[in-house]
Order: C-alpha cells, then structure tokens, then sequence
C-alpha cells in the first residue's frame, strides 16, 4: 500500500492561514474607517457646542463690562462690581441655555483684583453624557 502525497493538505492549511490573516486586516481597517465617519458626523455638533460657549463669553463680557450687576440679580457684587470674587452656577451642574437648540452653557466669571477670567463650557445634547459634545472657552483680561 502507496501513502499519497501530503502536500494538499498542508496547502489547505496555508491558504486558511492566509484569509484568517486578510480577514483581521479587514477587520480592523473598517473599525478605522467606521470611527472617522462618526468623527467626521459629530464635527457638526462640535460647532455648536463651541456657538454655546462662545455665546456664554459674550453673556459674560456684556454683563461685566456693559450692564453690570443688572444681570443676575442674584449675585450682584461680582458682575459690575469690584473686589474679588466669583460667579457661576449657584449648583453644581446647573445651566445656562442659549439661543442653539439642544444646546447649553456653564458660565464662570472670577475676579482677583484687577484681573478677570472668563470661562464658558458650551454643550450639545445636553444631559445625555454618552452623546454630548462640549468645548470650552476661556478669556482673561485687566480691568481698567
């Protein structure tokens, strides 16, 4: 009794081993292409995020430097007025809604002297962490 040649087999074997290979390099070049397309969809929403916080500055800088304590009568000797001090959310977590909408603003303003700093973290989709985009602006400037 004649034995065949093994050589088939082992060439079954390559060829699995060759598209395992291909398959995982598929694999993971789509995971790369699926996260930049969802990247690319949430730049949209970053752009709003960014529209609220810019907007939370400009609440800020009118309030401070145009209206003064008029706009928030709640916390009156820091907006307007002088001395150190700081004004934001009266609790944690609360927020200040602008004009986008699903939209929100946390809005800092500290004093020290002479030197203000303004700080507004803008929010989209507000509330839902698993989906929300935020960016965050910061101004300081003097006093005169």
């Amino acid at each position: 009794m004649r034995f065949r040649d093994s050589r088939p087999g082992i060439t079954f074997l390559l060829v699995i081993l060759i598209l395992s290979a291909l398959l995982a390099i598929s694999i993971n070049i789509s995971n790369i292409v699926v996260g930049q397309i969802r990247l690319s969809g949430e730049i949209g929403d970053s752009l709003v995020a960014l529209y609220a916080a810019d907007q939370g500055i400009e609440y800020l800088l009118y309030c401070d430097r145009v209206a003064g304590a008029n706009c928030d009568s709640a916390d009156p000797p820091c907006l307007g007025g002088t001395g150190d001090c700081t004004y934001g959310p009266q609790s944690p977590g609360a927020r200040w809604s602008p004009a986008a909408a699903d939209s929100c603003t946390i809005v800092t303003l500290t004093r020290q002297g002479d030197n203000v700093t303004l700080t507004s973290s803008g929010e989209f989709r507000c509330g839902n962490p698993q989906v929300s985009v935020k960016r965050a602006l910061r101004a300081f400037y003097e006093n005169e």
